[in-house]
């Protein structure tokens, strides 16, 4: 590998890791001091419901089942605060 490539990878490491950075922090402000959004009350809502429950809320929504199902796991290691449910998003 020539001195180029090595600083040419070494770069774009710096760029990636940036603007990394940049979108957790952009996130970050879109959720401090700010409460739930209609869109994340109700997924919280149908989160909380006994399974069988959210199975049937589900047959009318838009998202899979899937991202329920990894949100009531997100939520059980993270709590449901405002920047919990926000960071899975």
């Amino acid at each position: 590998m020539s001195i180029g490539q090595s600083v040419s990878k070494h770069r774009f490491s710096c760029v990636t890791a940036v603007c990394a950075i940049a979108a957790a922090c952009g996130s970050f402000a879109l959720g401090v001091g700010r409460s739930i959004w209609f869109d994340e009350g109700y997924t919280l809502i149908v989160e909380s419901q006994p399974f069988a429950r959210m199975m049937d809320l589900l047959k009318v929504d838009v998202h899979p089942p899937l991202y329920y199902l990894l949100l009531r796991m997100w939520i059980s290691v993270f709590g449901s605060d405002v920047m919990a449910l926000r960071a899975m998003s």
